[in-house]
C-alpha cells in the first residue's frame, strides 16, 4: 500500500506535500468564492460564485472521506490562509491551473475514483469560469 503524508510541513527529503497543498487550496476556494460573492457589484458573477461555493464542499468532502477511507487521516494541516485580490475569474482561472498542476505531483494519489472526484471538482471550476466570462 502506498503511504501518503498529508501533511502540509515542509519535508526536505519529500518536498511539499501536494495533497495537503490542494485539499487546503481547495477548502479556501470556498471561503474565497463566498468572500467574493459578498464583494461583487455584478449580478452575474453573484450568481456564478454562489453556485461554486455551493458545490465544492460536497466535492471536497467526498475526496477527503474516500482518501482517508483508504489510507488514513489527514494530519499536521497547517493555515497559510491568503484572500485573493483582483477579479473573481482571475481566480479561478489560477484554481484551474493549481488544480491541474497538483493532481499530477508525486506524491498525489493516482486512483482513478479519486482522480474522478477531481475531475468533478475540475469541472465545477470550468463552469464557474464560463459563468463569470460569458454570463454577463
Amino acid at each position: 500500500m502506498v503511504k501518503f503524508t498529508a501533511s502540509i510541513e515542509r519535508n526536505e527529503a519529500q518536498g511539499d506535500d501536494p495533497l495537503m497543498q490542494f485539499v487546503m487550496c481547495m477548502l479556501h476556494s470556498r471561503t474565497n468564492a463566498h468572500l467574493q460573492h459578498w464583494m461583487t457589484a455584478s449580478r452575474s458573477d453573484h450568481t456564478a460564485l454562489s453556485f461554486y461555493y455551493d458545490g465544492v464542499v460536497d466535492l471536497l468532502d467526498t475526496f477527503v472521506e474516500s482518501f482517508q477511507g483508504q489510507y488514513g487521516k489527514l494530519h499536521d494541516v497547517m493555515d497559510g490562509y491568503v484572500f485573493p485580490t483582483g477579479k473573481p475569474l482571475d481566480y479561478f482561472m489560477y484554481l484551474a491551473n493549481e488544480i491541474d498542476t497538483l493532481r499530477r505531483q508525486t506524491g498525489f494519489p493516482q486512483d482513478s475514483w479519486l482522480q474522478n472526484i477531481v475531475d468533478e471538482m475540475r469541472a465545477l471550476v470550468s463552469q464557474t469560469i464560463y459563468q463569470l466570462r460569458e454570463l454577463k
